[in-house]
């Protein structure tokens, strides 16, 4: 197919729509139009016991498309349930379309395929890290009319910023990112260029964010805890988190503040680290981090597992591996759009932030920001 030149595509073939993960944590799916050039951008669930799915009628009702098999692709961008929970609802649908990720993101799939009960229960297929296209950060890759390329969003392993370029327009979408380094993954390597529209989290644009963990105040808890038990048990809703604890609560060891004790993994928690492992060429096991097979009755110190305990005391691990306001507005700085869409975040009356207020008060009128509902189309480009 012949490319479309820019001038042949008029403002209003320039489109965006969240199909769910608008004004909303979960259910990240959004779709963008360009011309004749149709993009999913994530396929998430919501954590809800009813209207879990995104909402995906716009696409037929706005758009004219007869099914999700008239989607040129499908980019994930991380692995995280609420933003690929639905990808196995939609792929009766999807059929030949083409799904893209960064390289780690299939294995971060496949570990939570296999360990994961929540993510379990959205599934009907085997794995869905068996179709996805894995595509090296930084490198090109084509659809259609379009050329895109991924870069690392912090967040965790895998998560990818899509850079979507189109003749000299460039859209880019965070997904999930992190500004600063945490221990299992470095922070956000940001495209430092101009950027027409940038589609943006805003999990944390409302509210404060927890932040990196604080190893002063995480040592205390330990050393509280162990001063009543020799054993105590770190319970992980997300097993994904497990890498960023156990190197945490060890670089506590390195620095004096907690005595030196051993610290087990569950099944779930290891697979994790070792994809960390892979993709980010850290060394996690080993050195006071072992597998729970390793366990023997009386030890003494940290059991970190998806279950909990009822017998042991439970180390409560606050953190944060989100962008927070400041984080975000420093992300615009770097990128100077001239349209913002933010999404992923729940705007708030009554809140210590807003994003969309404060990005006015600092650009004024050059910037346009919007953060829009469910179903609402937006025009992808700035007048």
């Amino acid at each position: 197919m012949e490319n479309v030149n820019v001038d042949n595509v008029n403002m209003k073939d320039y489109r965006f729509i969240s199909l769910g993960g608008g004004r909303e944590v979960g259910g990240s799916c959004y779709a963008i139009k360009i011309g004749r050039n149709f993009l999913m951008l994530d396929a998430g669930i919501r954590n809800t016991s009813f209207n879990r799915v995104p909402d995906i009628t716009p696409l037929y009702s706005l758009w004219g498309l007869d099914g999700l098999w008239e989607l040129d692709a499908v980019i994930i961008s991380h692995s995280h349930i609420d933003h690929t929970g639905a990808l196995p609802i939609f792929m009766r649908d999807i059929n030949n379309v083409r799904i893209y990720s960064s390289q780690a993101t299939p294995d971060m799939l496949s570990a939570q395929n296999k360990y994961d009960s929540s993510y379990n229960k959205a599934r009907d297929v085997a794995s869905i890290s068996d179709i996805l296209i894995p595509v090296e950060f930084y490198k090109e890759f084509r659809v259609k009319d379009l050329a895109l390329k991924f870069f690392p969003a912090g967040h965790i392993t895998g998560a990818a910023m899509t850079l979507i370029q189109h003749e000299d327009r460039k859209i880019l979408y965070t997904g999930d990112f992190c500004d600063f380094n945490q221990y299992s993954v470095k922070g956000a390597d940001v495209p430092e260029m101009k950027i027409d529209t940038l589609i943006c989290e805003s999990t944390y644009g409302y509210s404060k964010s927890i932040g990196a963990a604080d190893l002063v105040e995480l040592a205390q808890r330990i050393n509280m805890l162990m001063n009543h038990s020799g054993l105590i048990a770190c319970p992980v809703r997300n097993s994904g988190k497990a890498p960023e604890i156990a190197l945490a609560v060890r670089e506590c060891m390195h620095r004096k503040l907690i005595p030196e004790f051993d610290i087990w993994l569950d099944e779930s928690s290891e697979a994790f680290c070792r994809v960390c492992e892979k993709w980010n060429g850290i060394n996690i096991l080993g050195e006071h981090i072992k597998p729970i097979n390793d366990y023997i009755h009386g030890s003494r110190g940290l059991i970190i597992s998806g279950e909990n305990f009822s017998r042991q005391p439970n180390l409560a691990f606050n953190m944060s591996n989100h962008a927070d306001c400041d984080g975000i507005l420093d992300l615009i700085f770097k990128t100077k759009p001239d349209k913002i869409i933010f999404v992923h975040g729940v705007p708030l009356i009554k809140s210590p932030r807003n994003i969309v207020n404060e990005v006015r008060e600092r650009f004024g009128d050059s910037i346009e920001v919007i953060h829009g509902i469910n179903g609402q189309e937006i025009p992808l480009l700035n007048k």
